[in-house]
């Protein structure tokens, strides 16, 4: 991750209304649970709920497409490679297109990809994921997860909950293999 989530999926205040908290002392924390539980949202479905900016990195330039990019859906990418000199160069954007249609992105060339330098990751993509709206579903699933945290503050001791199981009900409407 280049450039981490700016914006929340839900915001603090509502957050607080969902867990019928009246005072300010906590917002930090919430807002921490908010980023805690986005986090686990996007790791669980490999699909990125807020915008943020990735790299995908690679030794070569593949002889097809560079990818799959994830998480996606991913909305813009830049190749960057190191050239025989040893220069960082950037790619022309159309020399290559990019697939937004895919649950993951893909970067195809126009034609032949440009003579790399051969090195370790000579080859970078970095791509923008922004999704245009959050599914409410997910939303249900960060708030059971803030909730969750809220209220089971320590992760030690004789009795330490599990995630609750409606969260992966939810969060695995958009996986593609159900969990």
């Amino acid at each position: 991750m280049i450039t981490p989530p700016t914006t929340l999926p839900i915001s603090v205040a509502e957050a607080k209304a969902h867990l019928r908290v009246t005072v300010d002392d906590d917002d930090a924390l919430i807002e921490g649970y908010i980023r805690a539980a986005l986090a686990h949202a996007e790791m669980m479905t490999g699909r990125a709920f807020v915008e943020q900016t990735w790299e995908f990195v690679v030794d070569a330039f593949p002889t097809v497409e560079i990818g799959p990019l994830t998480p996606g859906p991913v909305t813009s990418a830049v190749v960057i490679y190191i050239d025989a000199d040893g220069f960082e160069q950037t790619v022309d954007a159309n020399d290559y297109e990019l697939d937004v249609s895919s649950a993951e992105g893909w970067v195809v060339p126009v034609g032949a990809w440009p003579s790399a330098m051969e090195t370790i990751n000579a080859i970078r993509v970095e791509f923008t994921v922004a999704p245009e709206f959050i599914p409410q579903d997910v939303k249900h699933a960060i708030y059971l997860l803030v909730g969750h945290f809220y209220n089971a503050r320590e992760a030690a001791g004789a009795k330490r909950d599990a995630i609750p199981y409606g969260v992966d009900a939810l969060l695995g409407l958009h996986c593609r293999i159900y969990i």
